[in-house]
């Protein structure tokens, strides 16, 4: 538990009595039994709530209080929720944000406390679905698909939505007046916009960079903020808002790491090598992906405006998360903000880009903090290390730029690291020919 104020013990007792008056009114007025755990303790590995309320003794609710509300704060909390499985609000003293318990999504806001916790009490029963909610919610996506969508990608939506409505299984949950997209429905969706990543991809970077990675036996993702597009981590929401400035919001930035790859047929791309080969003094990484036990990784093709400046594809998703359906609810995308990370402008359409993506929060896959400052723009940032083995990316060769010195030297080193850091399999190396350009 954490509190941000000069008078710790004060705060705390003042919150302590507002939440017992709370559940003491409910109780009476409900004729129900809340009762309340005071969380006492802190875990590295876990969340641990301010507090948590019982309902018949059991677990019903949990309570988050936090100094300033921001983006930031809701996106832990309510990755801390998914994990204790109940309802929740979260609150800095005024304003009271109430998530569902399945959604892990915020489904109303309260003026106080205690109106917050009747509202659950009122509403948080389990919703039957209704008999016809499935044919409801995929004339719902079809409808938007057919207004925004074109060619391909239509037909591959239009493909996955009558494969749900033929199914016996249920590709939402409903919280509340939410249709909740699983898991795997939501991977679905979004393959069928995105497509899928070819088997093989390659990552330019700098020799330098190359040699960090295996020196340390690690593989980089960096944070969005140290692209080299400013628009990262605000372009879909300043699309679909029809705004330059909207939702600039670091806190959101320094949560997803990346790291951008292309399908491998670019390897012999002039211009990939001259803009993220180090000017073909540097190095192109040539990997497969593979499956692994942990899911918190996103591999696929980033999606581009067109060239007039619209994006049919952010267009659908936007209405699709915004406008209700003709008998109302709205569909909820849990990790809608990692998918937005794969949608950029025009201008970057070029690169081709398949993007790597892991999010902070999730913590199945071990990793290391490391700081760094990116003297090409100026920008402290921070990245996220990782086994070989802990990725879905597979080294399979590695090839050098035209324009390295010392070749020789270079590459009798290189091959010497790699031994050493993928001891199961020999990476071969070469090199990237193009005799006529002065790096």
């Amino acid at each position: 538990m954490a509190f941000f104020f000069f008078d710790y013990t004060q705060m705390a007792a003042t919150l302590d009595k507002e939440v017992r008056n709370a559940i003491q009114d409910i109780n009476r007025d409900y004729n129900t039994s809340l009762t309340q755990d005071r969380s006492v303790g802190s875990s590295m590995n876990k969340f641990v709530p301010d507090y948590l309320i019982r309902k018949d003794g059991e677990s019903f609710l949990i309570i988050e209080y936090k100094s300033q509300l921001s983006s930031l704060s809701e996106s832990l909390f309510t990755k801390g929720l998914s994990e204790w499985g109940t309802y929740g609000i979260l609150t800095d003293g005024k304003a009271f944000k109430v998530y569902g318990r399945k959604s892990c999504s915020e489904i109303t806001e309260c003026d106080d406390l205690k109106s917050a916790i009747k509202y659950l009490l009122t509403n948080a029963e389990e919703v039957k679905i209704p008999k016809d909610s499935n044919n409801l919610v995929c004339d719902f996506i079809i409808s938007l698909a057919n207004k925004h969508l074109k060619s391909k990608c239509l037909n591959n939506v239009k493909k996955l939505v009558e494969g749900w409505r033929k199914t016996s299984e249920q590709f939402f949950e409903i919280e509340r007046e939410s249709f909740v997209l699983t898991e795997e429905a939501e991977q679905s969706l979004f393959r069928a916009l995105l497509g899928r990543a070819n088997h093989q991809l390659c990552r330019f970077t700098s020799f330098r960079s190359l040699f960090r990675m295996l020196n340390n036996k690690k593989i980089y993702l960096n944070n969005i903020m140290n692209m080299n597009d400013k628009t990262e981590g605000a372009y879909f929401d300043n699309y679909a808002s029809k705004s330059d400035t909207k939702n600039e919001t670091f806190a959101n930035k320094m949560e997803y790491f990346i790291m951008s790859c292309s399908d491998a047929k670019k390897v012999e791309d002039f211009d990939m090598w001259r803009l993220y080969g180090d000017d073909t003094k540097g190095c192109c990484m040539v990997f497969s992906h593979r499956k692994i036990d942990s899911s918190d990784f996103k591999i696929f093709p980033v999606n581009y405006a067109q060239k007039e400046g619209m994006h049919t594809e952010v267009d659908f998703i936007n209405d699709l998360v915004t406008k209700k359906l003709a008998e109302g609810g709205k569909i909820v995308i849990k990790n809608l903000n990692e998918w937005k990370l794969f949608f950029k402008p025009y201008e970057y359409h070029n690169e081709n880009e398949v993007r790597v993506l892991h999010g902070f929060g999730k913590d199945a896959v071990k990793f290391k903090e490391e700081y760094f400052m990116n003297e090409q723009y100026g920008i402290a940032s921070k990245s996220l290390a990782y086994d070989f083995s802990d990725t879905p990316l597979k080294l399979e060769g590695i090839i050098l730029g035209s324009g390295v010195p010392e070749k020789e030297a270079n590459m009798a080193m290189l091959e010497e690291l790699l031994r050493k850091c993928i001891k199961d399999k020999k990476i071969p190396v070469s090199c990237f020919d193009c005799k006529s350009y002065r790096a």
